[in-house]
């Protein structure tokens, strides 16, 4: 990946009742962070809006389908990582 291209990530948090969070473990076979747990998420498609990126890689890696009847929240932040 050149230095003229970005690529948006997106994360999200999972409640249950009890309060507790939802946490997937990565692949061994991934560069960044293999076996090791993290939160939810994936890549934003060009043109897609990050909440959309994010029910839909719910959707697509675990099956869960949101509601609109549950409460949501979203904030954005921005890191810089060099990924080799």
């Amino acid at each position: 990946m050149d230095q003229n291209h970005q690529r948006i990530i997106v994360s999200g948090v999972l409640l249950n009742q009890a309060g507790e969070v939802f946490l997937t473990k990565r692949p061994l076979t991934k560069t960044i962070a293999p076996g090791k747990y993290h939160l939810p998420g994936g890549h934003v498609d060009f043109g897609e809006a990050p909440e959309e990126a994010l029910i839909r890689e719910f959707a697509e890696e675990f099956g869960y389908r949101s509601n609109q009847s549950e409460s949501s929240e979203c904030f954005r932040t921005c890191m810089t990582q060099t990924i080799p």
